[in-house]
Formats: structure tokens, C-alpha cells, sequence
């Protein structure tokens, strides 16, 4: 009789055992899983920031500006989007971008897409310019 006793013991000790480490695994989960997303939001606001304060985006940002093509189509530009995206790359004074651009219009909001080129101790220059629809 004595040994049923422990038996069952035993096994509501495991089960108490078990429950505790079930929850423990899901704060472990939780808390990984939330400091990810976090360094991902970090990571992609650190890159939004670079690409919106590079000399290509200005240049960028500034012929979209004065584009009566864009003008047209948007109505107006209000402002431009708050993401970004594309790529740019320079080694040894050269570089390249292509951005792609949202317009905030006064009648449509549309994206720009946009290729610059920048060689050594030069601005950087607009090679190709399209509206996305």
C-alpha cells in the first residue's frame, strides 16, 4: 500500500514538474522571440535612416521634386514616404543606387523608381527615372 502511495505521489510531482517546465519553455519562447523583433526593428530603422540621410537619396528626392512628369501625375507633391527602399553601393569614389521612392501627392500617391550613378569627386547624377504604377 505504501508503495501505491508513493507511486502516486511521484507521478503528481512530475506532473507538477512537467506543467512548471511547459511554462517555463513559453517565457523563454516569448522573450526570444520578442527581443528578435526587436533587433529587426532596430536593424530596419538604422538602414531607413542611413538611406534616407545619403547624399544619393537627397539627389534622388530633389529630381523627383522638380520632375514635371512626377508633378503631373501625383497632383502635387506633399512630401515623400517615410520607407524607402533600394540599394546603393560606392567603392573608391564611385557609386550606384537605385531607390524606389513613395511620392505623397496632392491627387495620387504613386512610387518613384529611380538609378544614379556618382564617379570621384562628382555629384551624383540621375541616369533613370519611372513612375510605378
Amino acid at each position: 500500500m505504501e508503495n501505491q502511495t508513493t507511486k502516486t505521489d511521484l507521478d503528481a510531482e512530475y506532473e507538477i514538474l512537467k506543467k512548471n517546465y511547459k511554462k517555463t519553455v513559453r517565457k523563454r519562447s516569448l522573450f526570444i522571440i520578442g527581443g528578435l523583433l526587436i533587433l529587426f526593428a532596430i536593424f530596419t530603422a538604422t538602414i531607413v535612416t542611413v538611406l534616407k540621410k545619403s547624399d544619393a537619396h537627397k539627389a534622388a528626392e530633389n529630381y523627383i521634386s522638380e520632375n514635371s512628369e512626377v508633378q503631373k501625375a501625383s497632383g502635387g507633391i506633399k512630401d515623400f514616404g517615410p520607407l524607402p527602399s533600394g540599394s546603393i553601393k560606392t567603392q573608391n569614389g564611385y557609386g550606384t543606387a537605385d531607390l524606389t521612392i513613395s511620392v505623397n501627392g496632392k491627387k495620387h500617391d504613386l512610387d518613384v523608381f529611380v538609378h544614379l550613378e556618382k564617379e570621384p569627386e562628382m555629384e551624383w547624377q540621375v541616369l533613370e527615372m519611372k513612375i510605378e504604377e
